[in-house]
């Protein structure tokens, strides 16, 4: 009897245990196959079996990410938000889902939420130039001056190599002080040594050389924009004016 008893009792666990592995393959396939809703399905039947399957878990999280990049792609921005916060659940970890959420609080205007998200992707890495610079453009939308440079700096500093980031470093050095504006045509020239082709860069480095009088230098970066198929018509003739200006006294 005490053997029959066993052998009624391991029935089921053997069924359970089958049922968690098929639904846990058919979680990985659906997945693979990009079919996120059903893998979070399956994932979820799995760990309605086996709660402590820790894969299973994993990728139920993963699954609810990519998910949200989806629904971030259709700018269904709270239901991003949503799945990234269900994949929190599975991946406290998940830098990337707190950027996401991020994001989209900051296209919502949400912006003491999206500062709130982003430094929460800083503190599981806070080597991550892309946070840096998206807070950077937070700081940016509430006119929050330092702030902003203060994380774009970051962002090159982690990043160094990226022209974008360089030319808003060099952007945003203006009107925080005389100090800083000083330093702004480095960034300028970094980004367009990275970037040969960045008419803006070259546009604003022209008009940080007229800012110092620098006229010769400014028509130069300004030819050489608009071969790149920049407006800049009204600060070439602006600059040869005050050439002209200039030498004349």
């Amino acid at each position: 009897m005490k053997s029959l008893l066993l052998f009624l009792f391991l029935i089921p666990i053997a069924l359970f245990a089958q049922e968690e592995v098929e639904q846990y393959n058919k979680g990985i396939k659906a997945h693979n196959s990009g079919d996120y809703l059903k893998a979070i399905e399956c994932y979820e039947k799995c760990l309605a079996i086996n709660s402590q399957n820790k894969d299973a878990a994993l990728n139920l999280g993963i699954a609810y990410y990519n998910t949200s990049l989806t629904d971030f792609n259709k700018k269904e921005y709270d239901k991003c938000i949503q799945s990234c916060q269900k994949s929190l659940r599975y991946q406290p970890e998940n830098a990337e889902a707190y950027y996401m959420i991020g994001t989209s609080q900051q296209i919502q205007k949400k912006y003491t939420e999206a500062i709130a998200s982003y430094t929460q992707a800083l503190k599981i890495n806070n080597t991550s130039a892309k946070y840096y610079a998206a807070r950077a453009w937070v700081y940016n939308d509430q006119n929050d001056r330092k702030a902003r440079l203060a994380d774009m700096k970051k962002a090159v500093e982690y990043e160094p190599k990226n022209a974008e980031y360089q030319f808003n470093c060099g952007k945003f050095k203006q009107n925080v002080s005389p100090e800083e504006f000083k330093t702004a045509g480095k960034n300028y020239t970094k980004a367009i040594e990275l970037k040969p082709d960045y008419a803006e860069a070259y546009t604003e480095r022209a008009a940080f050389y007229m800012t110092f009088q620098e006229f010769k230098k400014a028509l130069v970066d300004l030819k050489k924009a608009k071969e790149l198929g920049a407006e800049v018509s009204h600060l070439m003739e602006a600059a040869q004016f005050e050439l002209e200006m200039l030498e004349e006294n």
